[in-house]
């Protein structure tokens, strides 16, 4: 009795592991110009996890006094660094082929600037 009592926890330990899957990404509404904003907010993009259909132009927008970039980690696009994106600056780029893209902040990266990108 003791060992269903012990198996029966184990169990229910383990689907309770498996039910806590990643939050489903942000679908991304376009602006009146069609583009798809994500904006930088302390050392966070907001959202972090976002979808976009293919042929989207993503405009990420530096709202913090302190500079940012955004930069792929398979190197497929930059912008070029945090001197391109002080207060108020953006950073657009086209996504034309469907994936999923992972960025971050050079600068933060270690602070957990990352964000992952959902295209199709």
């Amino acid at each position: 009795m003791k060992a269903l009592a012990v198996l029966a926890l184990l169990t229910f330990a383990l689907l309770a592991g498996c039910s806590s899957m990643p939050p489903a990404p942000t679908v991304l509404t376009p602006q009146a110009d069609g583009s798809y904003l994500i904006h930088m907010a302390g050392t966070r993009f907001v959202p972090a996890n976002a979808q976009v259909p293919v042929g989207a132009n993503v405009t990420w927008v530096n709202d913090e006094s302190v500079g940012h970039d955004v930069t792929a980690m398979d190197g497929s696009f930059s912008s070029g660094g945090v001197a391109n994106l002080q207060k108020g600056k953006t950073y657009t780029h086209q996504f034309t082929v469907a994936g999923t893209i992972e960025y971050h902040c050079e600068a933060h990266h270690g602070l957990g600037m990352e964000g992952v990108l959902h295209v199709g």
